[in-house]
């Protein structure tokens, strides 16, 4: 929250307090400076990414927790682990097919995504070279899940 006081002749007119985050996602902005890329992850709010955890698998809202407590970017040997896979093809469609559909239900939209990755960083690497590879949430998504799980300093 902060705090908004406007003043006029040195007197006190108006005095509120703003929901800074929650103007941030209505907005679509994100925390940082003006002109940054604009979120891949599709917005929501607070209630949404509730309902969102409510409709996932015990490890798949560990996912999204972890997600959420690293800032919105988990390393794939992290993920692999979490989801004993061995292989990127194993969670796009195992977990992160899961998962697609159940941000679009939560959302309700068709093409909403969520968990994303930078394509180009994951290309041309030998097997094991790609654990340091990110998996990442970001923009009113990011935060409405760091709200919903408790990870919001």
């Amino acid at each position: 929250m902060m705090k908004l006081e406007l003043r006029v002749n040195g007197e006190a007119v108006v005095k509120m307090e703003i929901d800074a985050g929650l103007l941030s996602r209505l907005l679509q902005l994100k925390p940082s400076a003006a002109g940054a890329e604009p979120a891949k992850s599709s917005p929501m709010t607070k209630a949404q990414a509730a309902a969102l955890l409510a409709r996932l698998d015990a490890t798949s809202v560990e996912f999204l927790k972890r997600l959420a407590a690293a800032h919105g970017a988990l390393t794939w040997g992290e993920t692999k682990t979490l989801f004993k896979l061995k292989e990127w093809d194993q969670f796009a469609s195992g977990p992160g097919k899961t998962l697609a559909r159940a941000v679009r239900e939560a959302l309700g939209e068709t093409s909403a995504r969520l968990v994303w990755r930078v394509e180009h960083e994951w290309e041309g690497l030998e097997k094991g070279e790609d654990e340091v590879c990110m998996l990442r949430v970001d923009g009113a998504a990011l935060q409405a899940l760091r709200e919903a799980t408790g990870a919001e300093a």
